[in-house]
């Protein structure tokens, strides 16, 4: 929420350790210029460093939803708004995806074979295997 208000994350760094580290420090703020001042309080409490400290959902969501009305916004007006001032230019998605029918594969002679003609070639190698293990009957 605090990177869709300000346009930036509320704590950087050089890596992501040294970004770990600002995050888990009490003594260092969020980065939170921009972000409108009624906001404020409820994003301090939802990067508190003690989870403890942090509102559950319901208690955001209840939040949010007195300052909407607060605001006269409905919640998809507000979407709209954060969507227009999150907008990254040529990231658009189109309402809809052209669909491409796809061909079915061709299958080759021999699979075509194969599957045509299981049941006569089993018959074939029934045959030749009688033949070469049928053992003559010797006569006593």
């Amino acid at each position: 929420m605090a990177h869709a208000l300000t346009g930036r994350y509320p704590y950087t760094g050089p890596t992501a350790f040294a970004v770990r580290g600002r995050i888990l420090d009490p003594e260092v703020d969020p980065d939170l210029d921009g972000a409108p001042e009624t906001l404020l309080p409820l994003l301090r409490a939802l990067l508190s460093v003690d989870p403890d400290d942090r509102p559950a959902l319901t208690g955001v969501r209840a939040r949010l939803l007195e300052l909407l009305a607060a605001l006269d916004l409905t919640p998809g007006a507000a979407r709209e708004l954060v969507a227009e001032r999150t907008h990254v230019p040529g990231t658009e998605v189109p309402d809809s995806v052209p669909v491409t029918p796809r061909t079915r594969a061709r299958t080759t002679r021999r699979e075509t074979t194969l599957h045509e003609t299981v049941p006569q070639r089993a018959e074939v190698v029934a045959e030749r295997l009688r033949e070469e293990y049928a053992r003559p009957i010797m006569a006593a």
